[in-house]
């Protein structure tokens, strides 16, 4: 996505799509080189008929996340179309939150959701997929989060999975590396940071470009409003899985946990721990720090640094359960960390999962 300290030139990532996919190729070429906020939104209300983005919380962020974008991370044209293309489905996302909005639609509240957060590789995944697997849970799948909101009267769940699974096949066959970074089926739970990210107050968009100054500026930004619309989500989501309790996870709360239960003070949070050379070195084995500068290395370290300074902080105001130690005896014997962690949560899980 970006030219700075790829092992592999980028070119050949946009030969293969102007050789093999010439639609992609097509909507490739007609990003301009510079990614403005008003081509975004406009590009958005296109889309979906409507120009009514809802509260303004976004707009300043968006502002700085484009000239971070433009500024930082040298994207080639295929990092231009992929972001260009996250960014403006988020603000879809908000122009179709807003017209359910204002029918009324995101009320009443959740039941009380069970919100599984912590740094990178410190066992959020595990954990989420053992407390998802109950029955009595729900998590929410990509398929869902991607595209939360119908379009229309006549859009339906099989239409987004089958549009979802289609755009997954075209990115593993222009990009088949990725899998071995983060596999993504449209199916399959993934983080809920895709909710928090149309709010553009979100550390999703690191995820996908070195956006150095966007990271400074929201590192220590105040997370309320961005936490008031992802309850207003979790509330519509909750409709459609009656009597079930949701369960999202994401390390974007991991320094956003005192404005989450502010928002939502009913919230069960669970944050995950590990010693530091335990969660760090994992990411470097994966590749996915080692396809960028040895800079976006130490900016990362710095911003989940800061994420967990700020974490910490608040440690004496938030009612939360930590699985303080190594994850390691959990890891190894999931039965054990069925009995107990649900227990520890004060969650009482089906007899089937028990």
């Amino acid at each position: 996505m970006t030219t700075k300290g790829r092992t592999q030139p980028p070119i050949a990532v946009e030969a293969r799509i102007h050789e093999h996919f010439p639609q992609v190729a097509q909507m490739m070429d007609s990003v301009p080189p510079i990614l403005a906020p008003d081509w975004l939104k406009g590009a958005g209300s296109q889309n979906i008929g409507a120009t009514d983005f809802g509260p303004d919380i976004f707009e300043e962020p968006l502002e700085r996340l484009c000239y971070s974008l433009n500024e930082d991370a040298d994207l080639n044209a295929y990092g231009r179309m992929m972001l260009a293309g996250v960014i403006r489905n988020q603000l879809e996302n908000r122009l179709l939150m807003q017209r359910l909005r204002a029918a009324g639609e995101l009320a009443p509240r959740p039941i009380p959701p069970i919100i599984v957060t912590g740094l990178p590789r410190t066992g959020t995944t595990f954990l989420h997929r053992l407390l998802a697997s109950d029955p009595s849970h729900a998590s929410l799948p990509y398929w869902q989060l991607m595209g939360p909101f119908p379009r229309h009267s006549g859009d339906s769940a099989e239409a987004r999975i089958q549009e979802t699974a289609t755009l997954l096949e075209v990115r593993r066959a222009i990009t088949p590396e990725l899998d071995g970074v983060h596999m993504i089926r449209a199916e399959s739970p993934e983080e809920c940071m895709f909710l928090t990210a149309s709010s553009m107050q979100s550390r999703f968009f690191w995820t996908f470009a070195p956006v150095f100054s966007f990271m400074e500026w929201y590192n220590h930004a105040d997370r309320t409003d961005k936490y008031v619309e992802y309850l207003e989500a979790l509330t519509y989501l909750q409709k459609l899985y009656p009597g079930q309790r949701l369960v999202p996870k994401a390390p974007d709360h991991v320094d956003g946990l005192a404005e989450l239960l502010d928002v939502m003070p009913e919230a069960i949070i669970v944050q995950t721990h590990r010693g530091a050379c335990q969660k760090n070195l994992p990411w470097d084995g994966a590749g996915r720090w080692a396809m960028y500068s040895a800079a976006m290395f130490r900016v990362g370290l710095r911003v989940w640094r800061q994420a967990e300074t700020r974490s910490n902080s608040s440690d004496t105001t938030i009612p939360l359960y930590r699985s303080g130690g190594r994850w390691t005896g959990s890891l190894c014997h999931p039965r054990i960390a069925r009995r107990i962690g649900p227990a520890r949560l004060g969650v009482q899980l089906s007899p089937a999962s028990r």
